[in-house]
């Protein structure tokens, strides 16, 4: 699994989640990240953290709920 973090922010991820040199998380830092975000890449798929991938997906819950709903 690869956490792909603000370069800023590798030595606060690091220190959250990296405990062992056995733990199977790489934290890596992501130039195309800004403060407050974070993507995480396993073998079964990727997940976007952060208040705006969030919003994102909330917006786009709403639209298809108001597609769903009788005229």
């Amino acid at each position: 699994m690869v956490l792909r973090v603000p370069i800023g922010a590798i030595e606060m991820w690091r220190k959250v989640f990296v405990t062992s040199p056995e733990s199977s998380l790489q934290v890596v830092g992501d130039e195309r990240l800004s403060a407050g975000e974070c993507v995480l890449d396993t073998n079964v798929g990727r997940v976007e953290l952060g208040v705006s991938a969030q919003l994102e997906e909330i917006e786009r819950g709403f639209f298809d709920l108001m597609e769903q709903r009788p005229a």
